[in-house]
């Protein structure tokens, strides 16, 4: 999965990491700090759904919006 976000620093990434590897269908996760869209990319079950994740990441306060693949 591939999504734009907000997230602009690597301390704020830190946070999504503890949340990230506590969830039961992400394997590894990654942000592009250099692309302007700040991109995060997901791998994960097929059980996990994109909008589950815009919803965890919104939660948190920052923008989190689908890209195409």
């Amino acid at each position: 999965m591939i999504f734009k976000t907000n997230i602009k620093s690597r301390r704020k990434a830190r946070m999504f990491g503890a949340i990230f590897r506590r969830h039961p269908f992400i394997y590894t996760w990654s942000i592009d700090f250099e692309d302007v869209d700040k991109v995060l990319r997901i791998e994960s079950a097929s059980d996990l759904q994109s909008d589950a994740v815009v919803q965890l990441v919104t939660n948190h306060g920052f923008i989190c919006e689908d890209l195409p693949d």
